[in-house]
């Protein structure tokens, strides 16, 4: 699920996005919050980004709400 989402912020093409879905998801693993048992709510989304963005390096706000278009994008 977090390849996903930085091949998402990388802005890799849609189709590698999917080739690399696509395997995962024949290998039975997460693809969204909800495959984590995570409700996929806007307080989830807030959360998740604020930890990612608290432990990265991550912290201007162009990057921030690219994270962010990102997660919405893959989770």
């Amino acid at each position: 699920m977090g390849l996903l989402v930085q091949m998402a912020f990388n802005q890799m093409e849609q189709s590698e996005i999917e080739r690399v879905r696509n395997a995962m998801r024949y290998m039975n693993m997460p693809l969204t919050l909800q495959d984590l048992g995570y409700p996929t709510s806007k307080e989830n989304l807030d959360f998740f980004l604020s930890i990612v963005a608290k432990n990265t390096n991550i912290h201007s706000q162009e990057d921030l709400m690219k994270l962010s278009k990102s997660m919405q994008q893959i989770l």
